[in-house]
């Protein structure tokens, strides 16, 4: 075996075969169409001359969007979804930058001298500009699940950044310790005993922290829904009037009824007041990295003759593709859907689909 690929093993191993990155979608729950294993080994005859750095491909995809967002609205609200490797330079990020840097100045691949020193952890202006953005980050499984007491990243404790949890909680004392961990950490907490209503459900969510205070910032939270699917509500009207009957001081929902019918300035305004009279923050999904059937944006062409730029099924969603999000087409989409959004009036986007650069990670050819 060569150096390179014993190096790269190394780097890539936390991608279990047939695991298929489980997070990679926004649930972060469930897995629908796994990694094949010719997608999880593809395999070259010849060591590349030039690696992608996806990470930073989707660090610049963020950054396009939520510089445009602030353009038009300097308080507009940028909430993520995992997306962990973004924040700082991991060790493998950091092997494969170094590798480019060798690859520039010899051809030969079993150069390993990249490795010698170690970048894990460390910031970068890119890193920082990518952190410095966002007003929050959603992490899954920090409190129940086989994932229990998942560690929250030091880099956001050092910059204070708020943080939310979305949770399975199959037992009731899971929940209740969930509950009381949470506070005591101050961390928002989405969690839920029952998957079909899963961020899926108004009615049966409880509140945590319940309170009358107005919110302004993301920082001022005390409880948070995430609703990125409508489904389970047959009109606009009933959905809203069942979000405007609550007193969540963050609500995430879809940028678009359906995915296809947008929201009146009028409408997303009356989301903005709890029922208790207060203000809260109003969210838009944006998903940086699929494309699914439902949408707006969706050409029936592409059922029979997808984009190049299409590469698989999403991890989560059937109906639903991962894209090349670097891809210029795809930011045409990408940024005329923000622009619906912040046309639309809402206070900020949680953006989804981050780690799905993993996938591209799998497919760089490393023989």
């Amino acid at each position: 075996m060569s150096l390179l690929r014993t190096v790269f093993i190394t780097v890539f191993a936390f991608f279990p075969a047939g695991a298929a990155l489980a997070g990679s979608g926004f649930y972060g729950f469930t897995e629908g169409t796994p990694l094949s294993a010719k997608e999880y080994n593809p395999g070259l005859s010849s060591a590349p001359r030039h690696i992608i750095n996806y990470r930073q491909k989707m660090r610049d995809t963020a950054n396009m969007l939520t510089d445009y967002a602030r353009k038009q609205n300097p308080q507009f609200k940028i909430l993520a979804h995992e997306g962990r490797d973004l924040l700082e330079i991991s060790l493998d990020e950091a092997s494969l930058n170094g590798y480019n840097e060798a690859r520039k100045h010899s051809p030969n691949a079993e150069d390993a001298t990249f490795l010698q020193h170690d970048y894990q952890g460390e910031s970068t202006p890119e890193t920082l500009r990518y952190l410095n953005s966002l007003d929050g980050i959603v992490l899954n499984s920090l409190f129940c699940g086989k994932h229990q007491k998942n560690k929250i990243p030091d880099i956001l404790q050092k910059k204070r950044l708020k943080i939310a949890a979305a949770e399975y909680c199959p037992k009731t004392d899971e929940l209740d310790e969930a509950l009381q961990d949470s506070v005591g950490m101050n961390v928002l907490l989405y969690a839920f005993t029952n998957k079909n209503n899963a961020f899926s459900n108004v009615e049966n969510q409880i509140i945590i922290n319940e309170n009358a205070k107005n919110i302004f910032e993301v920082s001022q939270a005390q409880n948070i829904l995430l609703l990125t699917n409508d489904s389970q509500y047959p009109s606009k009207e009933d959905f809203i009037k069942k979000l405007r009957d609550s007193n969540f001081d963050i609500i995430v929902i879809p940028a678009l009824f359906h995915e296809h019918q947008p929201y009146t300035k009028d409408e997303v305004h009356s989301l903005k007041f709890k029922k208790n009279g207060t203000t809260r923050l109003i969210l838009a999904e944006v998903n940086l990295s699929e494309a699914a059937e439902e949408q707006y944006f969706w050409n029936e062409k592409w059922n029979k003759n997808p984009p190049k730029w299409f590469k698989r099924k999403s991890f989560t969603k059937n109906n639903a593709q991962i894209a090349e999000y670097w891809h210029p087409e795809w930011q045409k989409i990408l940024s005329a859907y923000m622009k619906g959004v912040v046309d639309s009036g809402f206070d900020g986007a949680f953006y989804t689909g981050l780690d799905n650069y993993r996938y591209f990670d799998t497919q760089t050819p490393l023989d």
